[in-house]
């Protein structure tokens, strides 16, 4: 959980310097169509992914027994 956290937290800053670095670039309304039609895609790449079909959790714990009893 730490280390997808991590992962998680470390993309915040690059994503500031980006989206400055493209602001005084590009200028901030073009920018901003840009990060709206990113954050689109992405929810269409959840959409268009395998995960949508998973709406329920399992009804039993797996069967696996790797704890060694």
């Amino acid at each position: 959980m730490a280390t997808s956290m991590f992962a998680n937290q470390a993309t915040i800053p690059l994503g500031a310097v980006a989206g400055g670095a493209l602001g005084a670039t590009l200028g901030l309304r073009t920018t901003m169509w840009i990060m709206t039609g990113l954050l689109v895609l992405c929810g269409a790449l959840l959409l268009a992914s395998p995960l949508r079909k998973d709406r329920d959790l399992p009804a039993e714990p797996a069967t696996d027994d790797w704890s060694g009893q």
